[in-house]
């Protein structure tokens, strides 16, 4: 009885468990799309000129 008490309560868990890994890629795959193109040249071309004064010192 108590093993298979457990049992239920560890497929509760992966099940909890599953839907929330599930929740969190929705969730960035959403984030990621909302995402322009002209936004992330953007970043690329700061990172680059931050690069460049680093480098120059």
């Amino acid at each position: 009885m108590v093993a298979a008490r457990a049992l239920t309560l560890s497929e509760t868990g992966v099940a909890a468990l599953g839907a929330a890994v599930s929740t969190a890629t929705r969730t960035e795959q959403a984030a990621l799309s909302a995402v322009e193109p002209d936004d992330l040249r953007a970043v690329h071309r700061a990172m680059r000129s931050l690069l460049s004064a680093l480098a120059d010192g």
